[in-house]
């Protein structure tokens, strides 16, 4: 009787990590940046979304832990502006971020219930924007840092492995910071002819007409 309940729960057991494993393979959850491509100048300040797509109806996001990879020769991230998808920041969440040279860690952990996350959410999560300034002209490619095991929690999840959500793809963006040109406006014929006509009195001035004397009646 004891060695069938063993081989029932071992059964049991098995058949459940089949269907977890299954479920991380069949996942197409993905995440991206958005815009995929971003035109700035030099010196400009401007945000990238991070984006967590692909979710089907059965899947939310209840937590993340992830570093975004940029060059820091031409860019410095500034802060990230968390979206209320999971929840209200600091209030329904518990939020953290850590700038480090050439990379910046976001970390958000939801304290809704299961069912207030799938009212807020769809197939598509905004989970916040990413700030920057660019600093210098060039090129270059944000990427995301490899993912751990509970780095992206799911439904009923607090970041165990057991019930993460299964991520397919990590996108990237490509940033091209360009030099500003200022363009000097062509002068127009009012302004033409006003500089003309105080250059002819600037040189009466400067070069004055001869002294003539005035005619004299003859003796």
């Amino acid at each position: 009787m004891i060695g069938k309940r063993v081989k029932r729960a071992t059964a049991t057991a098995t058949a459940v990590a089949v269907a977890c494993a299954w479920s991380a393979i069949a996942s197409a959850a993905y995440i991206e940046f958005t815009p995929a491509t971003s035109e700035v100048f030099a010196g400009d300040t401007f945000g990238v979304g991070i984006t967590i797509g692909g979710l089907d109806e059965s899947e939310i996001v209840s937590g993340f832990d992830l570093t975004a990879l940029y060059d820091p020769a031409l860019l410095g991230a500034t802060g990230f502006a968390f979206s209320s998808l999971l929840g209200v920041p600091g209030l329904d969440t518990l939020t953290d971020t850590l700038a480090g040279s050439g990379s910046f860690n976001v970390f958000n952990l939801s304290f809704l219930s299961d069912e207030d996350l799938f009212a807020l959410q769809g197939s598509s999560v905004l989970l916040g924007t990413l700030q920057f300034t660019a600093l210098a002209v060039g090129s270059t490619i944000l990427s995301f840092a490899p993912l751990f095991g509970g780095d992206v929690s799911g439904a009923g999840c607090w970041f165990t492995v057991d019930c993460a959500l299964g991520i397919d793809r990590l996108g990237t963006a490509l940033v091209n910071v360009r030099e500003r040109v200022v363009d000097v406006p062509e002068p127009g014929a009012l302004g033409l002819l006003l500089a003309g006509l105080f250059g002819l009195y600037a040189l009466r001035r400067r070069y004055p007409p001869p002294f003539q004397a005035p005619n004299q009646a003859p003796l």
